[in-house]
């Protein structure tokens, strides 16, 4: 048996519940998956990703160009918008740091910007994005090189998305860390 909690970032109150739902469902079914999505992991409890509450961490990282004009082709159609090729080739390229989340947000406010200054006002929303999730990425990266035992960026080195290795590293002791980079990158630390 499976369970998908989608935005699970979102999906509860408190850390507490969460905690109590997912031990309570591994009692009650021992052989179960759950599968949790999240916009940003930074914002879970650190507590929920700690081994035993969710095992593996996957990022699937930013659309690439082609995936992103598909991604706002359909959003901006179903919001009532069809963006000429040109300009949609500027929005892909502008956008190309937002996760498809941040693509449908897009196109939902864009049914509020003004048909004479549409262009520049979805220039400068989409600005307004990726401010925002370049503030918490480069945050997550600044925490990742400053907390890497061996001087080299972690993240770099693994693919995996900066907050997610600020969050693996939180609580864990040197020796854990090291463990823990050892096998994620394959190297031997000692």
């Amino acid at each position: 048996d499976v369970i998908i909690f989608d935005d699970f970032d979102r999906a509860f109150t408190s850390a507490d519940v969460a905690l109590f739902m997912l031990e309570n469902l591994k009692e009650t079914f021992p052989k179960l998956v759950i599968f949790g999505t999240v916009n940003n992991l930074a914002k879970l409890d650190k507590a929920l990703i700690r081994p035993g509450r969710f095992d593996q961490i996957l990022w699937f990282g930013y659309p690439n160009v082609e995936d992103r004009r598909k991604i706002l082709n359909l959003y901006f159609e179903e919001f009532g918008h069809k963006l000429p090729d040109e300009f949609l080739e500027k929005v892909c390229l502008a956008s190309q740091n937002l996760t498809p989340i941040y693509l449908k947000e897009l196109a939902i406010e864009s049914r509020n910007l003004s048909e004479d200054f549409f262009e520049e006002e979805l220039m400068d929303l989409i600005r307004d994005f990726n401010v925002r999730n370049n503030m918490e990425v480069a945050a997550a990266e600044a925490s990742d090189e400053s907390e890497s035992t061996d001087g080299s960026n972690m993240s770099s080195r693994t693919g995996i998305a900066p907050e997610i290795i600020s969050e693996l590293r939180e609580g864990l002791s040197e020796e854990e860390w090291d463990d823990l980079q050892a096998e994620l990158t394959g190297e031997n630390l000692d």
